[in-house]
């Protein structure tokens, strides 16, 4: 709609309001009506002019604050639809962004969680292996206690005349030897048999001269070191109880008809009354199980009170060893003592009936 014309309204009414009065002012010159009719004419027809300028001014004005709403209400809703846009936007990217940092914080707590299990899974199995090696140092400690208790056991009790060869690596442990030195001393078995000898041979010398009763007979399959244990035999005076034999290993065919190499027979065939029977050779690196032909070849030499001591029984082969001489002799009793390498201890029971 266009805009009401205020000024050319204002112009024709003051004309129009002028004519008026010119017009009603000859015609009160004229007489045909009064001065005060006149004066009213002229003051009515001034209002009217006055309302409808007023009027159009009015509707002007109205006019001009609904243009200027209506712009404002348009600027309004740009700024709105703007702000509606930057405001689209930036939730966008404020999601994208809140995204991308969920995402980081996400993969930094899983790398880092997975860093602290690693460290507590590592400080848990370094701790264990303090564990252990505190353990395993008690227990070496205690070990290496009972080992020096015995060899001062031994020595007080057997009083020996020379240097003792080395008690470690392939030698009896000194708690071993000690239990042999008991066992003659206490049983006097007429005949001890070794197989292997070395500090053995030496201890088992002197248990025998100190009880005054039996001899020992030591098997040897390596001939030089025969002569070395030979040698230390006399170098302490036990030559009259101690014979070192040097016995080849050589094949033998046992019940299970396999084959194993054990000491020549010829070497034992003259035995008789063997009352204990140490076993700490062959060695195990000759075959598996190279230790089982003892039991078998020796029992029909041995007195019915014989007791066969094996040794190494911390090794699986040795207690495989010990396993087949229980099933296959169950006449025999056996004790699993605690000792610096194992030690098995099979003994007949006194009336010969299997258990």
């Amino acid at each position: 709609m266009a805009a009401v014309p205020v000024r050319k309204v204002a112009l024709v009414g003051g004309v129009s309001a002028a004519a008026v009065t010119l017009v009603t002012l000859g015609i009160v010159l004229t007489g045909k009506i009064a001065v005060a009719q006149g004066l009213l004419l002229v003051i009515a027809f001034g209002l009217a002019v006055a309302v409808l300028v007023l009027g159009a001014m009015v509707l002007q004005l109205k006019r001009s604050m609904s243009a200027v709403a209506a712009r404002h209400t348009r600027e309004l809703s740009a700024v709105q639809q703007t702000l509606g846009i930057g405001i689209t936007a930036n939730s966008k990217t404020i999601h994208a962004h809140g995204a991308a940092l969920e995402a980081v914080i996400q993969a930094a707590a899983e790398k880092a969680t997975s860093r602290l299990e690693s460290s507590i899974a590592a400080t848990g199995k370094r701790l264990d292996e303090v564990g252990a090696e505190v353990a395993a140092g008690r227990s070496d400690t205690a070990q290496t206690y009972k080992q020096i208790e015995a060899l001062l056991d031994l020595r007080a009790v057997l009083q020996p005349r020379a240097l003792m060869p080395p008690l470690r690596d392939w030698a009896a442990s000194p708690d071993v030897l000690r239990w042999l030195a008991e066992s003659v001393l206490s049983r006097r078995p007429k005949l001890v048999v070794e197989c292997g000898s070395g500090a053995s041979s030496l201890v088992l010398g002197y248990a025998v001269q100190k009880a005054g009763y039996g001899r020992v007979v030591a098997l040897e399959h390596d001939a030089d070191y025969a002569k070395i244990t030979a040698q230390r035999v006399s170098d302490h005076g036990l030559q009259d109880v101690v014979e070192v034999r040097h016995a080849p290993l050589t094949p033998w065919t046992g019940p299970d008809e396999r084959e194993r190499n054990w000491y020549d027979l010829s070497a034992v065939k003259d035995l008789d009354g063997i009352g204990l029977v140490f076993v700490d050779g062959p060695p195990a690196r000759t075959g598996p199980m190279a230790r089982y032909p003892a039991l078998p070849v020796l029992l029909s030499h041995c007195a019915d009170e014989v007791a066969f001591v094996l040794d190494d029984t911390i090794r699986a082969d040795e207690v495989e060893v010990s396993d087949r001489w229980m099933q296959e002799h169950p006449e025999f009793v056996r004790q699993q003592l605690r000792a610096d390498k194992g030690m098995h201890v099979l003994t007949r029971r006194p009336d010969g009936i299997p258990g």
